[in-house]
């Protein structure tokens, strides 16, 4: 891998933000050694009369032309998106949810090392590997209990 610039990791007055922002720091270096790019931007969006904090992760996991997407929201809401373009494979994932408040911090960070991990062996037909990944950490709506 190429020399990853230095990754700057923003601060946020938010308890829930903060955890997830802690996390990235403390495994910075796996990840940006493990990536062709990282970069983690705080931004904050205005909805009537409220402002939301949100944060936002972009890893490019090889020089190949492939994303890794993450927006957290303050509320612990988090999207996943992924894809790759290349000759031979076209693929792409999403997944949203509200994140566990027991799967906070590490928990979550193993999970984005393991979706970059699994880039490399990904092809359209096994999408469902990172539904395993994401399923466990994310809440995403009810189901009918029969």
């Amino acid at each position: 891998m190429a020399k990853s610039p230095k990754l700057t990791i923003p601060e946020s007055k938010n308890e829930f933000l903060t955890e997830i922002l802690s996390s990235f720091r403390k495994r910075s270096k796996s990840l940006k050694h493990n990536s062709w790019s990282i970069s983690i931007e705080r931004i904050f969006e205005e909805y009537e009369d409220d402002k939301v904090e949100k944060i936002e992760i972009e890893i490019k996991p090889s020089n190949r032309n492939a994303m890794l997407c993450l927006r957290i929201w303050q509320d612990r809401w988090v999207t996943v998106s992924c894809w790759e373009r290349t000759k031979e494979e076209k693929w792409d994932y999403f997944f949203e949810g509200k994140l566990l408040p027991e799967k906070s911090g590490r928990p979550f960070i193993d999970s984005v090392e393991d979706t970059m991990a699994k880039f490399f062996e990904m092809r359209e037909n096994k999408l469902e590997r990172f539904n395993k990944i994401w399923t466990p950490l994310l809440a995403n709506g009810l189901e009918l209990v029969k």
